[in-house]
């Protein structure tokens, strides 16, 4: 594994679809704090302002003030995934849907391949929207641990493979029935 991640460039994939103006200091704060051991968070608005900074407190979360949190409505929303790399848990979610986050990205500290991404409807979340996410995670995420456990036990894929795309594939299924705009971009073409 690399010892150090790929640059992140404001013109490279997780960034072509934004504004240069939030794609510079977006991809300089991704750069940042892909490397480090706590989860951090940065949120900009859409000419890339930085509206909140998060320094890292904990290795898998991010505690917020509900003065913090609301301060992420309607901006562009980072953080870091230092230990298992890999994609949103439920919990990011949560979050951003509940405080109608325009989008919402992981960065991935482990492999350092990719960018996970969420985007709001153009007309914001709907009400009881995560409800019905929650719920389409909870059928969903027992079938595709099955899968990857029985593909572990076969030797056809590595504990940490699973613990890396489990979430990932998780999402990929409930983005197919629910119409989520998520995506997995990778960091460089």
């Amino acid at each position: 594994m690399n010892v150090n991640p790929p640059p992140l460039l404001p013109n490279a994939p997780p960034f072509r679809h934004l504004p240069a103006g939030v794609a510079i200091p977006l991809a300089r704060a991704e750069r940042k704090i892909c490397k480090r051991s706590r989860e951090e968070l940065y949120a900009f608005d859409i000419r890339g302002n930085e509206v909140l900074y998060v320094p890292g407190q904990h290795p898998r979360e991010i505690e917020l003030s509900d003065e913090a949190a609301a301060l992420c409505r309607d901006r562009i929303v980072t953080h870091n995934h230092p230990n298992h790399g890999g994609s949103f848990s439920i919990v990011d979610l949560e979050f951003a849907i509940k405080n109608d986050v325009r989008e919402f990205r992981a960065v991935d500290g482990v492999r350092w391949q990719f960018v996970y991404s969420l985007h709001r409807p153009d007309g914001g979340w709907p009400e009881g929207f995560f409800e019905e996410v929650y719920d389409e995670y909870r059928r969903t995420l027992p079938a595709v641990e099955a899968r990857h456990q029985r593909e572990v036990e076969q030797g056809s894929m590595s504990k940490e493979d699973s613990l890396y795309e489990l979430l990932h594939e998780t999402w990929e299924r409930v983005k197919g029935v629910l119409g989520l705009d998520y995506r997995r971009i990778p960091w460089s073409d």
